[in-house]
């Protein structure tokens, strides 16, 4: 008989791993039980007048890194040169790393915030 499993992630995501699940011979259940969207009423002018200090900035995940970068798409500009950037796992400094940041501080184990 075929292993179920439910998939809880967002509906974007839950694709993916469905589509996984599938190729090895299970049956995904997709059950999305929480949605991810963009923050309303960011008080950017705040945000920004900040970046310029920060030493640290700590993205949780791929989403954060996404989302992120589309309330100020120019962070990079807006740092000092010595903020570092750092990811709770391995996906979401790939999609630091796929936006153009570097030198990104990840755990080696133990990906969750």
């Amino acid at each position: 008989s075929k292993t179920s499993i439910v998939v809880t992630r967002p509906s974007q995501q839950n694709i993916h791993i469905c589509k996984q699940l599938s190729s090895q011979g299970a049956t995904p259940i997709a059950f999305p039980c929480i949605e991810i969207s963009p923050l309303l009423n960011v008080d950017t002018l705040t945000l920004e007048s900040l970046l310029p200090t920060c030493e640290l900035i700590i993205f949780i995940s791929s989403n954060a890194v996404q989302y992120g970068l589309k309330i100020i798409p120019d962070l990079a500009k807006r740092i000092s040169a010595s903020c570092q950037f750092a990811a709770i796992g391995a996906s979401t400094a790939q999609t630091l790393l796929n936006n153009g940041f570097d030198n990104i501080l990840v755990p080696a184990k133990g990906f969750d915030s």
